[in-house]
């Protein structure tokens, strides 16, 4: 019977021990949400403050973050969150990471264009990592403002040469450097 009907040999045992031959119609099983939407928002937070993290490095880091946010009241644990968050997988996190990826889209980026006729005259190129001549630089200006750029903040400008690490400098929002 199963080379004839093509089912396996337990389902045709189901079948004929069964009131009838009529196979029975398959129920779609859902499962609960083990979490509930608080736990979401915090696993939010903690992956926008660890930088967008994947979620084979957000999650062991999951509670012990959260925690050290709670002390600066960006987030509220009760010890219930706690428990959950410290039994979270890894599968779940991932689960949760894709539907915030799905909320922020994210806009086309064009080629960055120079503002003035100035700034265009300067030599600007991408550099090989394998150059001898010092005075090659990389530069980077990061605002350390979060998601609003509001209020004092501190900027971080980086110059690093190719070859050696020259330093960072920031700039605070007076103006005033510190090394």
């Amino acid at each position: 019977m199963a080379a004839v009907t093509g089912l396996h040999r337990k389902s045709l045992l189901r079948l004929m021990h069964g009131p009838t031959l009529e196979r029975a119609p398959g129920r779609p099983r859902f499962r609960r949400r083990r979490y509930g939407g608080m736990v979401a928002d915090v696993v939010r937070v903690v992956w926008e403050s660890l930088d967008y993290v994947c979620a084979e490095r957000l999650t062991p880091e999951l509670l012990s973050t959260a925690r050290h946010l709670a002390r600066w009241e960006e987030v509220v644990l009760t010890p219930e969150m706690e428990v959950a968050l410290g039994s979270i997988s890894r599968a779940t996190v991932q689960r949760l990471l894709q539907r915030f990826q799905q909320y922020s889209p994210k806009l086309p980026r064009r080629k960055p264009q120079p503002p003035n006729r100035l700034l265009r005259e300067v030599p600007m190129e991408r550099l090989s990592w394998a150059i001898d001549c010092p005075g090659a630089f990389e530069t980077d200006l990061v605002h350390h403002c979060g998601a609003v750029a509001v209020g004092e903040y501190v900027h971080t400008l980086q110059l690093v040469d190719i070859d050696h690490l020259v330093g960072e400098m920031h700039i605070t929002a007076d103006g005033q450097s510190m090394y």
